[in-house]
């Protein structure tokens, strides 16, 4: 076992996901900035030695998000999961090639974001796209569905 360092200006930290890009293993997961944080934000860490040691990475922003899986894509790795407040989130992906820095992909189905709540639950690689499960909650709709995003070239 080995302990990833915490991110910069980060209180406690806890692992979702574990990937890899090439030689490069990454994991992502949710930090809370004090103890009484009640709104957590998403970082990732990276091992260039078969995990024996970590580099943690720039926090992602905006600092209210979760990711909370990891889906191989050529090139990269996607991030799924939701950005915003408790009770107010809105679907979100990103993607990176060295598992380090994140862009955030649009999404392009209007019922991602809004009222409510939504998000991103898994992906699988298709046709070279993206096609993921979502879902909502009311006002906004309330049902799951899937989605096509585009993947950067």
């Amino acid at each position: 076992m080995v302990q990833l360092p915490l991110p910069k200006k980060a209180y406690s930290a806890s692992v979702r996901a574990l990937g890899r890009i090439g030689n490069t293993l990454v994991v992502v997961g949710e930090y809370y900035r004090s103890v009484a944080d009640l709104e957590s934000g998403w970082t990732s860490w990276t091992s260039e030695d078969g995990g024996r040691t970590w580099s943690a990475s720039p926090i992602v922003e905006p600092r209210s998000a979760f990711a909370h899986t990891l889906v191989p894509v050529p090139n990269g790795l996607v991030a799924l999961g939701y950005e915003g407040p408790n009770d107010q989130i809105d679907a979100a992906v990103w993607f990176s090639r060295d598992g380090r820095s994140w862009q955030a992909l649009p999404l392009p189905d209007k019922r991602t974001a809004g009222p409510g709540r939504q998000g991103v639950t898994s992906a699988v690689l298709e046709n070279g796209k993206l096609l993921a499960t979502a879902f909502d909650v009311p006002p906004s709709g309330g049902t799951d569905y899937t989605l096509e995003v585009e993947l950067p070239k």
